[in-house]
C-alpha cells in the first residue's frame, strides 16, 4: 500500500509526496506568479487587475497593497478571503497557523481590524512590540495606530518564524486603501494558474498586458 505525506511550502502550497516501494512522486500545486510594481511609489489601477485575471490559464488573482514601514515592518491590505503572505529577504511566506483570536474574513471588509505577525521571542509581558513608534498591544481586542489618527482593532496574531525580523499588520484591503489614500489600487498581484496552463507562456501574456508598469517574478 502506498504511503502518502503532506506538507506545506513556504508560500503555503500543498505538496503531496507518495511513496509506492523505492519509487517517490512528488506532486505540487501550481506556480505561483507575483506581479509586484516596478516603481515601489506606484500602484496598479483596477483596470490593469482585471486585464491579468482576463489573461488565458490564470485562475485566480489576489490583490495586495503591501506599504513598508520602514526597516521593522510593513502593513499589508489583504481580500479577506486569500491566504496571509508576506515578503521577507526576497521570499514569499504565508500566515499559515493563527496562535491568538482569528485571521480576516469576508465580513471583515470595511472593518478597521488587523491580524498581525511577528519574529519568534519578539513578544513582550504589556504589548507585542513597537514598530516605528507603534505600541502593539498583546490583547485580543485592544486597539492602536497603524498611523497617525487611524486606530485599527487586534483581531488576531501569528508568529513569523522563518523570516526576518520584521513585523506584518494585515487589514482588510478596502481599509488600508482608505488608510493610505490607494483607494481602488494595488501594489502586489499573486496569481494562481490553472492546472493545465502553460507557465511561460501565461508568464509571457501577463508581461505584454503590463508592460514596464509591473515586474512578473515565479515563485
Amino acid at each position: 500500500m502506498a504511503k502518502v505525506v503532506r506538507f506545506t511550502s513556504l508560500i503555503g502550497a500543498l505538496l503531496t509526496v507518495t511513496i509506492i516501494g523505492a519509487t517517490t512522486t512528488v506532486q505540487a500545486a501550481p506556480p505561483l506568479l507575483e506581479i509586484r510594481v516596478t516603481d515601489a511609489q506606484a500602484s496598479l489601477e483596477e483596470s490593469a487587475v482585471a486585464q491579468v485575471a482576463a489573461v488565458s490559464g490564470v485562475a485566480r488573482v489576489e490583490r495586495y497593497l503591501i506599504i513598508p514601514g520602514g526597516e521593522d515592518h510593513a502593513v499589508i491590505g489583504v481580500e479577506s478571503d486569500v491566504a496571509l503572505r508576506f515578503i521577507s529577504e526576497g521570499k514569499v511566506y504565508s500566515a499559515a497557523r493563527i496562535e491568538a483570536g482569528r485571521g480576516l474574513r469576508p465580513g471583515d471588509a470595511g472593518q478597521r481590524v488587523a491580524v498581525v505577525g511577528m519574529p519568534a521571542g519578539m513578544g513582550g509581558m504589556g504589548g507585542m512590540g513597537g514598530m516605528a513608534g507603534m505600541e502593539i498591544p498583546s490583547t485580543i481586542g485592544s486597539s492602536f495606530e497603524v498611523k497617525a489618527g487611524f486606530r485599527v482593532r487586534l483581531v488576531g496574531r501569528f508568529t513569523v518564524s522563518r523570516a526576518g525580523k520584521e513585523h506584518f499588520i494585515f487589514l482588510p484591503l478596502d481599509v488600508a486603501q482608505r488608510a493610505y489614500d490607494r483607494q481602488g489600487r494595488v501594489t502586489h498581484l499573486f496569481v494562481s494558474l490553472a492546472p493545465a496552463a502553460n507557465l511561460e507562456q501565461v508568464k509571457r501574456e501577463l508581461e505584454a498586458v503590463l508592460g514596464a508598469k509591473a515586474t512578473v517574478v515565479v515563485r
